[in-house]
């Protein structure tokens, strides 16, 4: 489900393409008479690549929305990945780093897996200020290991389970308990959590998370709000993104000036990371 996501979603999509992803299903939560993703992707939509389901200036949570879709899709598909737009998968196997997404579920290690969990690791900003058009991939290279953010995970789940995977209003990384899950080194995980695997295990995949991206860019997350179209603190959202980013002046001189006040008073750590 994604909002103001215009500037991304196809780079997101031809990631996925390249990993040998077969379908795409956006729930657009934009707001009303604001932008939409056919204003960008009409070309992947008009070829069935995409499917649309159109959320726009509803309050549809993000688990209300995995379960819908896992209901009527699962049995088109063998396996269905519930991930947000900042989030790019990568899979290999030892020094394999060219795996189709297919080869790798095929791996005998996940055969007793329903569902496959990946952690996040959240990418830096690299010390860029502004947007520029470059691709994700090129603009972001440098990973922050030191951060309980990368705990979280999002999940692969099987098709065809004929079981509960998504309930509205519960946490949705993880499907809920009584779905057998495993990390992506294929090792059964006995706890269930729905938000966290601790330690994080990146060995064969983990999910590049362009969390914040530049200060520019990040102004607009703040505003969107969350999923439910909820307003976000933004003294809050200020703090974690120099949690995730190292401070400089100019940084917070792009928040100061958006927002036409002063966060100075926001204790923050400036020697972070």
């Amino acid at each position: 489900m994604g909002k103001k996501e215009n500037r991304y979603v196809r780079e997101l999509i031809e990631h996925y393409l390249k990993l040998g992803v077969e379908k795409f299903v956006l729930g657009d939560n934009n707001l009303p008479n604001t932008e939409k993703f056919a204003d960008v992707i009409q070309d992947y939509i008009n070829n069935g690549t995409v499917d649309v389901i159109e959320l726009f200036g509803s309050s549809f949570g993000q688990s209300a929305l995995n379960n819908v879709t896992y209901e009527q899709y699962n049995k088109k598909c063998k396996w269905m990945l519930f991930l947000d737009f900042d989030e790019f998968l990568e899979v290999h196997f030892e020094n394999n780093k060219s795996l189709l997404l297919k080869d790798f579920l095929e791996n005998k290690i996940f055969d007793k897996c329903e569902a496959i969990l990946f952690n996040v690791l959240v990418h830096t900003d690299n010390n860029l200020v502004h947007y520029d058009n470059r691709p994700l991939s090129v603009r972001f290279t440098e990973p922050n290991y030191n951060l309980r953010a990368n705990n979280l995970v999002k999940a692969i789940v099987r098709g065809n389970l004929n079981k509960t995977i998504y309930v509205d209003g519960k946490p949705n990384n993880s499907p809920v308990e009584g779905v057998e899950i495993c990390d992506s080194k294929g090792r059964k995980i006995k706890r269930y959590d729905s938000y966290f695997l601790d330690p994080p295990v990146f060995d064969y995949g983990y999910l590049k998370h362009y969390t914040t991206k530049t200060a520019e860019e990040y102004i607009p997350k703040i505003l969107k709000g969350t999923p439910g179209n909820n307003p976000n603190n933004v003294e809050e959202r200020i703090k974690l993104f120099f949690k995730f980013n190292k401070y400089s002046d100019e940084k917070m001189k792009i928040f100061e000036n958006y927002f036409n006040r002063s966060f100075h008073y926001i204790p923050i750590n400036k020697y972070n990371n």
